[in-house]
């Protein structure tokens, strides 16, 4: 007999690798790879350093260290994401490789928070599909949100079993484990220290449990708090203390990329945060909007009821709700947290403790757990009979992705210089195609023709094509200049709004070198 959980992973990997006809990709799902993409095309890490997003830019200089190495993926995201990413990458070499990792992290992080909770497996579904965009931030991941809630989760473990542990040395190895995996979350990106508070919290509460004098708990952890901070501290301050090709370090990069502290923001970003709380159908907005309805109050109002029974009749739920505000609260007061793939820290937390409180209620009332379950499947429901109403965003839109499989089924990636308008095409492109291929970005072409001047050189240099993409119509490429220094286009191909225009190989003699 096949087991439950084989055929919910089949339909969850199923599911994913169909997802992409019905939520087009998404930039920020690829971001978190550029260093893969520059390892992976030689070509094009070499010709596109001088243009933003250029391979090479983001190194980093560890301290007492002499070599720049690729430690971010983009200027406030580290390279950690390439390592679990890599396997699919090769396995499948498409973008669905993406999607297939975030069902993979869904479905991991659902075991590690079962552990952590303790809670039955068909309470915790409940709970984590109360809110769509728990499970959909994991299959369309801005964030990243799948590898930071599974570190999140591992380091919970880890503490609570060097809490729980007798043996000195487990003790102290889970511990240091834990450390680690805090430290990666940082790695990851910096935003994971709005989960640190509550990581603090909850060991505190596994403490607390083993109902001793707070000397003696404190006593018999010491080798294990101090292997926890041997661990995390002077890892997180080589990588905070390492020196950027501009000059500066890598700490001060929140000031730098604007998602530093700025109290002054708080109501802003409470306004934007707390739609992902009240509405339901924000399950992936950055792709899709759904039509609103009254139904998209149901997921705040099942939350709240649920946490009212909760706090009153199962331990731990004060604790989780607690661990969320935490998180939230940091959020509130950093000034580039607006999005989904925020806000989902503090939702995720409160559903893994709805997970506790659910399991609670399946054993004490059936009945209300099984009106709990429909009441979640209604509201599911009713997304997917408002799904044909569903509105793209126009830069992630579906055209985009047939225009990208067209340049990669046709050979064009391969004999060609492509030069990217927007980020929505170039972080995409980057990680998939032929491995000669030679990626370019740039979105000013009307104030700085230069660019095109630079990427025309390159193409002569590799007797290659200039093929541009880009959401403007070949009219407004001619009124940038661009048929004036690269010459008429010889071939154009058009997908809905977006455009893929290919301009004849440029004289190898050029009078800018």
């Amino acid at each position: 007999m096949i087991r439950p959980w084989l055929l919910a992973t089949a339909a969850l990997l199923g599911l994913a690798l169909l997802s992409p006809r019905v939520l087009p990709y998404n930039m920020d799902e690829f971001v978190h790879y550029q260093a893969l993409a520059c390892a992976a095309f030689p070509l094009s890490a070499q010709e596109n350093q001088e243009f933003r997003g250029g391979c090479g830019q983001l190194d980093l200089r560890l301290p007492l260290t002499k070599t720049f190495l690729p430690l971010r993926s983009y200027p406030y995201i580290g390279s950690l994401p390439v390592v679990p990413f890599y396997p699919l990458w090769r396995l499948l070499r498409d973008p669905v490789a993406v999607r297939v990792q975030g069902v993979l992290f869904l479905l991991l992080g659902f075991g590690l928070a079962m552990k952590a909770t303790e809670a039955a497996a068909p309470a915790l579904l409940v709970a984590l599909c109360i809110y769509p965009l728990a499970p959909a931030s994991f299959l369309v991941d801005t964030g990243p949100v799948g590898l930071s809630m599974v570190l999140a989760l591992g380091s919970m473990l880890a503490m609570k079993g060097a809490i729980r542990e007798h043996g000195r040395l487990r003790k102290v190895g889970k511990a240091a484990l834990g450390g680690l995996l805090v430290f990666l979350g940082l790695f990851v990106k910096p935003v994971f220290a709005w989960l640190l508070p509550g990581l603090a919290l909850f060991a505190l509460a596994q403490a607390g449990a083993e109902r001793k004098p707070a000397k003696t708990v404190l006593l018999e952890n010491a080798g294990a708090i101090a292997a926890f901070l041997a661990v995390s501290l002077p890892l997180t301050l080589a990588l905070g203390l390492a020196h950027t090709k501009t000059g500066g370090q890598y700490y001060r990069m929140s000031r730098d990329a604007d998602i530093g502290i700025e109290s002054n923001q708080v109501p802003v970003v409470v306004s934007r945060l707390g739609e992902f709380f009240l509405d339901g159908s924000t399950l992936a907005p950055e792709t899709l909007r759904w039509p609103r309805t009254l139904w998209d109050g149901t997921p705040a109002a099942l939350s709240v009821v649920l946490l009212v029974w909760g706090l009153g009749h199962v331990r731990g739920t004060a604790l989780w709700l607690a661990m969320a505000a935490f998180a939230f609260t940091l959020m509130c007061i950093t000034g580039r947290a607006w999005a989904s793939h925020h806000a989902v820290f503090a939702i995720d937390l409160v559903l893994v403790g709805l997970g506790g409180v659910l399991t609670r209620l399946r054993t004490v009332h059936p009945r209300w757990f099984v009106v709990c379950a429909l009441v979640v499947g209604l509201y599911w429901g009713s997304l997917a009979w408002r799904f044909p109403e569903a509105v793209a965003n126009p830069e992630a839109n579906s055209n985009k992705d047939r225009l990208l499989a067209h340049v990669r089924d046709s050979g064009l990636d391969g004999r060609s210089v492509q030069l990217h308008a927007t980020w929505g095409t170039y972080f995409i492109a980057h990680l998939f195609g032929d491995p000669g291929q030679i990626l370019l970005f740039a979105n000013r072409f009307a104030t700085a023709p230069e660019y095109l001047i630079r990427a025309r050189d390159i193409a002569a240099a590799h007797a290659r094509s200039i093929v541009i993409l880009s959401r403007r119509e070949p009219e407004g490429m001619k009124e940038r200049g661009d048929h004036g220094i690269l010459g008429p286009p010889v071939g154009i191909q058009r997908f809905g709004d977006w455009w893929a225009v290919e301009y004849g190989r440029p004289s190898p003699v050029s009078t800018t070198r």
